[in-house]
């Protein structure tokens, strides 16, 4: 598959990228001018997609940020410390750091990553706990029906399923509300930030609060997914009556957001995978304050048995790979070994491309990937499929489901592939090694290191019809009997209904 129309941006951004690594290299080199210049000259090459030459450059620049927002605070107060504040958390949870490429510092040591900010004070006054909400949460009503309450801002991907199966059923009412939707709400860092310095310990009294209060007084059970900006505007309010869950999927972790919950106002927190457990204590521990449930996903796994014809074996697929983190590298260098023993084998990359116009620091792997996607041994092999609705329907082409990624937090395209009858190769995400990951959540054997052995797993599996069938089958059974709404229903009602 030859280079992309994309190809002048993608030089484009290469020239900028060059341009803010030596104006980095000059910055850094003449350690001239205050610790506010260096740490621009850090947030700028991070924007730029560009990593510090050394690993000392960015917690040195998060430190000077701190320090200035300390000396602030102590001489003006809290108000005038959101502004350095702001700019040590935007250098220390940039995106550069832990999105666009395949490791992250918070993971790798994050106490040594972080210390500039654990010993900051004015990182201490914003990181702060609440004061515990100042009643339970009322029992379930008996004389009408329970009144749940769904909040998202903006992204409802895991939400609509939840609604879907609530909504209609008899003795539940529910309500939706997106944040998006509520004009003036605090939502950058720097607003967050802020209200965590100056904000009263309730902030009802604030105009922006009303609306969300409100509906939050108008619910028996408040679920919001993404512990994020959501979660920390929702934390600043005692939730009165209403039973508040918060529910976490992975990216949250992070970002600066889930340092900023009031956990002592959150009554229960929803992880999809225990090792996001285990990475939430790992970053704030704080967050031990709410009961922890372990709860995949709601999905309709049935929808996914649909016949496949016997030539799908051959066929890859990576689903949802334009974003850095699901690293299709990885399954391109699978692909290409497998090809060494038969040519019939094939990827399918669904979803949407990486932007070439996307983040900085995503264009070099773009770049990568779309010079390995032109090289002999997997030229015209890979294709690149867009999103469609009926995903079972373009599920009955694949035979091999590969879930490539760096980290996930369930995977749920790779368990709709299981479903569907292929057979599932699960890299084991090497970001999360520290926390665990795919081993707690699938089998065994399901989990590969590095391309050859998921290479060795897929030509054993699919030798032939009869093999690649049963082990399909087998793949379908066991996610359906731990994964699909019929089995995990149960554990959702208990926790939205107090049943």
């Amino acid at each position: 598959m030859g280079p992309s129309p994309g190809g002048e941006a993608l030089r484009a951004l290469r020239r900028r990228a060059g341009g803010a690594r030596r104006a980095l290299t000059r910055a850094v080199g003449l350690r001239a001018g205050a610790g506010g210049s260096r740490a621009e000259a850090v947030l700028a090459a991070l924007d730029a997609g560009v990593l510090p030459p050394g690993p000392d450059e960015v917690t040195e620049a998060v430190a000077a940020c701190a320090a200035e927002a300390d000396a602030a605070l102590a001489r003006s107060g809290p108000a005038s410390a959101a502004g350095p504040l702001a700019r040590a958390a935007a250098i220390a949870f940039h995106r550069t750091l832990h999105f666009d490429g395949t490791s992250s510092p918070l993971v790798d040591s994050s106490n040594a990553f972080m210390q500039p900010l654990l010993g900051s004070t004015a990182w201490t006054r914003a990181t702060r706990p609440l004061p515990p909400r100042r009643q339970p949460p009322a029992a379930a009503p008996t004389d009408r029906p329970h009144r749940l309450l769904l909040v998202t801002l903006k992204n409802w991907k895991f939400l609509e399923p939840v609604a879907a199966q609530y909504t209609g059923r008899p003795g539940v009412e529910v309500r939706r509300l997106d944040l998006a939707d509520l004009p003036g709400l605090p939502l950058s860092p720097l607003q967050q930030l802020r209200l965590r310095l100056t904000g009263p310990d309730d902030a009802r009294s604030l105009p922006w609060a009303r609306p969300l209060a409100d509906a939050v007084d108008g619910a028996d059970t408040v679920f919001l997914d993404w512990l994020q900006r959501g979660a920390v505007l929702l934390s600043a309010l005692d939730p009165g009556r209403a039973r508040v869950i918060v529910r976490l999927h992975s990216f949250e972790a992070f970002t600066v957001f889930p340092h900023l919950v009031g956990y002592d106002r959150v009554d229960d927190l929803v992880v999809v995978g225990p090792h996001l457990g285990r990475l939430l204590d790992h970053l704030v521990p704080e967050a031990a304050a709410p009961r922890r449930h372990v709860l995949a996903n709601l999905a309709d796994l049935q929808r996914f048995a649909r016949p496949k014809p016997d030539d799908a074996r051959f066929t890859l697929a990576v689903v949802g790979y334009g974003v850095v983190a699901k690293d299709p590298l990885w399954a391109v260098e699978t692909l290409a070994l497998l090809r060494r023993h038969d040519r019939r084998y094939r990827l399918l990359l669904v979803g949407e491309d990486l932007d070439p116009a996307g983040p900085a620091g995503a264009a070099g792997y773009r770049r990568r990937l779309e010079e390995r996607l032109a090289a002999p041994d997997v030229a015209g092999a890979v294709e690149r499929v867009p999103f469609t609705p009926d995903v079972p329907d373009l599920l009955r082409r694949v035979g091999v489901v590969v879930s490539s990624s760096v980290r996930e937090s369930f995977h749920l395209g790779l368990v709709e592939g299981a479903a569907s009858g292929a057979v599932p190769v699960v890299r084991d995400w090497p970001l999360f090694a520290a926390v665990g990951g795919p081993q707690d959540l699938f089998p065994a054997d399901w989990v590969t290191p590095e391309p050859a052995a998921a290479a060795a797993r897929v030509l054993a599996l699919t030798a032939d019809v009869a093999t690649w069938r049963a082990a399909g089958a087998a793949a379908a059974g066991w996610v359906r009997d731990r994964y699909d709404a019929r089995t995990t229903q149960p554990s959702y009602d208990d926790l939205l209904l107090g049943r």
